[in-house]
């Protein structure tokens, strides 16, 4: 019965919008400081820049995102996926080595994310945009790719090796407004992003299918939640 009423909705969004390409399509998003989200960049195509997309803008490609009032540093965030894990999906790395998030709603808590570096990191979050005004919280995340380094850019770009990522979760307490990361060019990779919790979750983003649903009234989501030993603290582990 689930798979007749899919084929026409299907259809029937295929009648109404056979131009459009699904990525570019998002319903409005009503988003607080108080909620949390999580980013994983497998909506966009590999290789664009993540630019607006999570404001409800466009990627480097022109693709649409959902509203989510996080503007990643124009031109900086690269998505790609990695040659040894393509099943992991996207990933997105810091051109310059010193990207930067702001938070148009603000942000609260803290947030949570898997990562890979080949150098030092120092991940601050800031009370003002563009890393200004009064540092809430920094944290220095350690090297822990470091065979990626002389073969970071051998694929277009792209990190030859990306099987050694560490999970972190950072506190902070009072409303940040942005978050910047000082690490070497290229060499600092994230994804799974949840933004204002230390759990790993909140709401997913959505996935192509998902959004043809949404279109219509009715929403899907997958939610993934893994444990987190010590909440409120800086944790590690590999997957």
């Amino acid at each position: 019965m689930i798979r007749p009423v899919l084929a026409l909705i299907l259809s029937c969004f295929a009648a109404s919008a056979s131009a459009q390409d699904a990525r570019a399509i998002h319903p409005p998003v009503q988003f607080g400081s108080g909620d949390s989200r999580i980013v994983n960049f497998n909506a966009m195509t590999t290789g664009a820049k993540v630019d607006n997309y999570y404001a409800g803008g466009a990627n480097s490609l022109g693709e649409i995102g959902p509203d989510y009032q996080y503007v990643f540093l124009d031109d900086d965030w690269v998505t790609f996926q990695s040659p040894s894990q393509p099943q992991q999906g996207n990933m997105a790395y810091s051109l310059s080595g010193m990207g930067s998030v702001n938070f148009l709603a603000g942000l609260t808590t803290g947030l949570n994310f898997d990562y890979a570096s080949d150098a030092n990191t120092t991940v601050s979050i800031y009370a003002d945009f563009d890393g200004t005004g009064t540092l809430l919280a920094s944290y220095l995340l350690m090297a822990n790719n470091p065979s990626a380094a002389s073969s970071r850019f051998a694929a277009a770009g792209q990190f030859a090796t990306s099987d050694q990522f560490g999970f972190v979760a950072l506190a902070f307490a009072g409303t940040a407004r942005s978050l910047v990361i000082a690490s070497a060019p290229g060499a600092f990779t994230w994804d799974n992003v949840t933004f204002g919790s230390l759990q790993p979750g909140g709401v997913p983003e959505p996935e192509g299918w998902a959004l043809l649903i949404l279109g219509f009234g009715a929403a899907g989501a997958v939610m993934r939640c893994r444990a987190v030993s010590a909440p409120g603290a800086l944790t590690a582990r590999h997957r």
